[in-house]
């Protein structure tokens, strides 16, 4: 279990600049600041965790969409398997059941008959609980796609809340001497409100 979890970590720094890069490519802003405000970003969720070691989720903080995909899995673990491709590490940040569709996520090549089982395999006692509840409705909470479709709107509107504080501190720190940024970070604002809009 200790070796999966030391794993399950290392790709996410390379996902992390990835995502750096992506964002700053297209918003054409200095990678050192969207990497600084991703790291301190990631630096802080990191030390939540730590110190929670992994918080208890209670099924009534878990979103609709996560329960969709969940049930998904394990009801139908080809469509989940298959919505959950749709995602990136960066549409389930923050999100209660992070590390269980972040388990499901690295399951993608797995065999769909026997995806449900392994995956309960891989968490810890709290969270397959929590798939099992999940599981036990008789009906899906909402189609995979769908849910996929409401995680991204989610991501969205959490990267255009922080694309926005960092609009904020640019313009207290000096509107003028920042202002190529600026102007990117609105692109990238107008961009993410365009994406909000259309998932």
């Amino acid at each position: 279990g200790r070796m999966l979890e030391v794993a399950a970590r290392i790709p996410d720094a390379a996902a992390r600049d990835q995502f750096a890069d992506r964002l700053a490519h297209r918003a054409r802003i200095t990678e050192e600041v969207v990497r600084a405000e991703i790291k301190k970003a990631a630096a802080k969720r990191e030390t939540a965790v730590a110190v929670l070691d992994r918080p208890k989720v209670g099924l009534d903080q878990v979103k609709t969409a996560e329960k969709g995909l969940i049930w998904a899995l394990i009801h139908d673990p080809a469509a989940g398997s298959a919505a959950m491709a749709e995602l990136d590490t960066e549409d389930l940040v923050g999100l209660a059941t992070e590390p269980i569709l972040a388990q499901a996520r690295a399951l993608q090549e797995w065999p769909a008959d026997s995806l449900p089982q392994t995956l309960l395999e891989r968490l810890n006692g709290m969270e397959a609980r929590l798939v099992q509840e999940i599981s036990r409705q008789s009906h899906p909470p909402g189609l995979p796609l769908d849910c996929v479709k409401a995680i991204k709107r989610l991501r969205y509107t959490r990267e255009r809340a922080a694309v926005q504080r960092e609009i904020d501190r640019l313009q207290e720190a000096g509107a003028a001497t920042h202002e190529t940024e600026i102007v990117a970070l609105w692109d990238r604002k107008k961009t993410l409100l365009q994406l909000i809009a259309e998932s």
